[in-house]
């Protein structure tokens, strides 16, 4: 099967690589960590101690590093791009470029912003399935909503926009129980769609804009999830499931 992904382009289908984004996006360090503790409160609700871990679609290894500061556990990493693959190496993790390499019997697999780039969605997670150990657990965020579609989506190779019920439709087809799906930075919903009206999303990603964004906006709008937004609208989507 992975021989077929890889023929298939559903892997390395996209030729966006965006590290200069990635270095720029670090910058994010409150969203980064909230990630990292979305997978953390997955593995929790799950029954999972996370020991044997992969961040699928690891770009410089962001979030392999707020992982391995919150839980003292180092991630391996899967990157497809050659020059992100050998920055994650540099930092001191073990990273895989074909999937073929990946060991099985994971606890857990985390992808964050990845699913979205690839053509075959099903037939990765169907591989992600393959690679955790029975009861594993898998975290994918995405992004939210097909209306909030813009030219930035076409310029970094995404194939489609999630919601809570495809995603968990997804994972029900694939043979995996959803523990937990929700919508998350409820705000950065309405930044999106305002930017998107004025046309100008990407050129309004500058990296001090990206910075106020995330001390000052995301920490009111994690309390706007926490009181239900959550279950209505957020720029992301993500869901937690088990292998059974």
């Amino acid at each position: 099967m992975a021989r077929e992904l890889k023929a298939a382009g559903h892997l390395n289908g996209f030729q966006y690589s965006g590290t200069e984004d990635l270095v720029r996006l670090e910058v994010m360090e409150s969203y980064n960590r909230f990630i990292v503790e979305l997978v953390l409160k997955a593995s929790r609700k799950t029954g999972v101690n996370p020991k044997r871990v992969l961040d699928f679609g690891a770009g410089i290894g962001t979030l392999s590093i707020q992982f391995e500061r919150a839980t003292g556990v180092k991630p391996m990493a899967f990157e497809i791009d050659e020059k992100q693959a050998e920055i994650i190496r540099q930092r001191g993790y073990e990273t895989f470029t074909h999937w073929e390499d990946v060991p099985a019997n994971l606890d857990c697999i985390f992808a964050s912003n990845v699913l979205e780039h690839i053509r075959e969605d099903r037939v990765i997670v169907d591989e992600f399935r393959s690679r955790l150990r029975p009861g594993g657990c898998l975290f994918l965020l995405v992004p939210a909503f097909t209306l909030l579609w813009t030219e930035m989506d076409d310029q970094v190779g995404h194939f489609r926009r999630y919601t809570r019920s495809t995603l968990s439709k997804l994972l029900h087809q694939c043979g995996m129980k959803v523990v937990e799906s929700k919508y998350c930075d409820s705000l950065g919903f309405f930044a999106i769609a305002f930017l998107k009206l004025c046309g100008s999303r990407r050129s309004a990603e500058t990296a001090d804009s990206l910075r106020f964004y995330d001390r000052r906006v995301l920490p009111f709008s994690r309390v706007l999830d926490r009181l239900g937004l959550q279950f209505l609208c957020g720029r992301n989507v993500y869901v937690a499931a088990i292998t059974e």
